[in-house]
């Protein structure tokens, strides 16, 4: 049995979870992919939610535990994996030593993380940070980075390496990444890890920390978003026309205009004490100028460029020509093609896909502008917390020892209950996905510098 993902505690996996294998990246033919937890304690061990009806959860390979409990698995009706057993054997983890790791190698040089933006690459030779955050791009070109506290990385990660953190983890990595078979990385972390999207509200905050125009822009766009969303998610609002006086219609257009540009039209009827607002307009178009003429040729940059032009159409001005139902038609079904959908639900009366709007516009928050990618092996002694369309292509391990943390992982998420996650236990939540590389991972440190650990049985293997 292959096992891309191994806990010694508890596995929960909510919405849209995909976990598959491949042989290859050059011959990808299916392959067995399970889940696999050590924990033999009682209660519910293995979990799944959908969480909205439709939705389902795909499993190629066996979903099991080594738990003799009664009940172990608490899973909901769209579940779909090969096999669901428990009283399996345990199966064995690699020997990592990650503090001892980090402590030897003290005498390193010290990596210098490059400003906000800017590319930090590790070469040459290992490396040694004292911890904290890295807002940008971080590159392993076939060597080790230590990191003597907890590691933040708000940008891409790639190339080849291992990376050793005597604390927590955080990667919150871009779309951009791409699979190959000779790339990849391996993370050995004491602490809890944590795998989220990209962080685009801390991007733009350190940029405009040196920027004033730009911090403007940014407070401007927040400011904007917020009272949009405050409006539009207030299901009293559903039923109004927002076209007519005393709704919300000037409000709606003016942060629309803000964050899409367009001047906003007087109010209808006409108000003869009404004072165009003083605005700054375009504020998404505008950001996203200045940072491909300032970073464009950056991983992390690229994708916040592409997202805030993305965002952006959801509040430009209508375009002449198109139809408001064209407009609607394809936001209602998935498609592109809906710029200027706030201008056209802000003149009309469309409950229905004001609704689907709120809900859109309250993922627009501009700390989930992107989404996660990680290709190679990641290792715990904390709890693992992965969410928001995360993919990883390669191996997932959180394995409880004496060096674990005592205190457990809390995450808080936008309108769901928070997680909380003791060392050894796996979340796996909001359409975040396992890709299984059989060929990458059967012998899956050949492509990283690993350093003092000794890897002694791999995926699958029993004791």
């Amino acid at each position: 049995m292959t096992v891309p993902l191994l806990t010694t505690g508890r596995i929960e996996m909510e919405g849209a979870v995909t976990i598959s294998g491949i042989e290859s990246i050059a011959d990808p033919k299916s392959v067995e992919a399970g889940v696999h937890s050590n924990s033999v304690r009682a209660g519910k061990i293995i979990s799944w939610n959908g969480l909205t009806s439709g939705v389902e959860a795909f499993i190629s390979g066996a979903v099991t535990t080594s738990s003799n409990d009664s009940a172990p698995f608490d899973i909901k009706p769209g579940f779909n994996a090969s096999d669901v057993e428990g009283g399996r054997p345990p199966m064995a983890f690699p020997i990592i030593d990650v503090e001892t790791a980090v402590r030897i190698q003290r005498d390193l040089p010290t990596l210098i993380p490059q400003p906000a933006g800017n590319q930090t690459v590790v070469s040459g030779s290992d490396q040694r940070f004292a911890g904290g955050v890295i807002n940008g791009d971080l590159v392993l070109n076939g060597v080790n980075l230590y990191v003597n506290g907890d590691l933040e990385v708000n940008g891409s990660i790639s190339g080849s390496g291992s990376i050793y953190v005597n604390g927590n983890t955080s990667f919150k990595g871009d779309s951009e990444l791409r699979m190959s078979e000779t790339n990849s990385l391996a993370l050995f972390s004491r602490g809890h890890v944590t795998l989220e999207g990209f962080d685009g509200s801390q991007f733009l905050d350190s940029l405009a920390n040196d920027h004033p125009v730009f911090q403007e822009w940014n407070e401007a766009a927040k400011a904007a978003h917020a009272e949009i969303k405050e409006i539009v998610s207030d299901p009293s609002n559903y039923g109004k026309v927002w076209g007519k006086a005393g709704n919300t219609t000037n409000a709606v257009n003016n942060a629309r205009a803000t964050l899409g540009g367009g001047p906003p039209p007087p109010p209808v009827p006409p108000d003869p004490d009404y004072v165009s607002p003083v605005l700054i307009e375009d504020t998404l178009g505008k950001m996203a100028a200045y940072v491909e003429s300032n970073y464009a040729e950056h991983k992390s940059t690229k994708f916040i460029i592409d997202r805030l032009e993305k965002v952006r159409q959801v509040y430009a001005l209508k375009p002449s020509g198109v139809t408001d139902m064209a407009i609607l038609n394809n936001f209602r079904n998935g498609k592109n093609g809906y710029t200027g959908l706030l201008d056209v639900l802000n003149r009309g009366n469309y409950p229905t896909q004001v609704k689907l709007a709120a809900e859109g516009v309250g993922l627009h928050n501009f700390d989930k502008l992107g989404t996660a990618y990680f290709q190679g092996v990641i290792y715990t002694n904390g709890g693992l917390y992965a969410a928001n369309e995360v993919e990883i292509v390669g191996a997932l391990l959180a394995q409880k020892t004496s060096d674990s943390p005592l205190t457990p992982l809390s995450v808080s998420r936008d309108g769901l209950s928070s997680k909380t996650l003791e060392a050894g236990d796996v979340a796996l939540l909001g359409g975040s996905s396992i890709v299984y590389n059989k060929a990458l991972l059967e012998n899956p440190f050949a492509g990283s510098a690993t350093g003092p650990v000794s890897v002694q049985t791999w995926l699958g293997d029993t004791y």
